[in-house]
């Protein structure tokens, strides 16, 4: 998420000349912390169908969920608090400059938090059905590279969506490899 809203405040750059430096902070704490929640959201999840207990061949910290609930790091009360701090976190950022002159941001965060939660969630289960690659890819790429160019600009200019796109595909590429090492276990729960 920090890449991905360095490349939008770049491109908005590359289009106004100005950066809005106290926003662009803003956008980074508000991005970071979204990807946290929806991050606590997908363990949660993944712990309910059994994809991380199942998995037999983790690389902390790359494949096989974070694995925080497995190892006894943490509790799912822990989590969930976790995953609502870091929810209204990014919410406060985002009505913030939503009262600062940029109401359109609530859209891109609305956006990210809805794909967050039904990537392994109900009723969607984005992952589940072979769209997982696909939903991160528009929220990490065109949704925070967008936003946070918006954020900046007041609109998204052209060359922000034109940035998003090997943004997209760099993130889609990154679930894609490491879904091979959790394939077998990923199978056992239909995922």
């Amino acid at each position: 998420s920090a890449a991905s809203v360095a490349v939008g405040v770049a491109a908005s750059f590359a289009a106004t000349g100005a950066v809005h430096w106290g926003w662009a902070l803003l956008t980074l704490v508000g991005a970071v912390s979204l990807q946290a929640c929806t991050n606590i959201k997908n363990d949660l999840d993944d712990q309910l169908s059994g994809a991380d207990d199942r998995n037999r061949t983790p690389i902390l910290g790359l494949t096989g969920g974070s694995r925080v609930l497995q190892r006894g790091l943490a509790t799912r009360a822990e989590l969930l608090v976790a995953m609502l701090a870091f929810g209204l976190v990014s919410t406060a950022v985002g009505i913030y400059l939503a009262l600062a002159g940029r109401p359109g941001v609530l859209l891109f965060g609305i956006a990210g938090l809805i794909v967050g939660f039904v990537y392994t969630g109900p009723p969607f289960r984005l992952a589940n059905r072979g769209l997982g690659e696909l939903a991160v890819a528009l929220a990490f790429g065109v949704g925070i590279v967008c936003g946070s160019a918006y954020v900046q600009a007041g609109t998204v200019p052209l060359i922000a969506l034109a940035a998003s796109v090997p943004v997209s595909v760099l993130v889609a590429l990154i679930l894609f490899i490491n879904g091979f090492q959790d394939a077998a276990s990923d199978d056992e729960v239909h995922k």
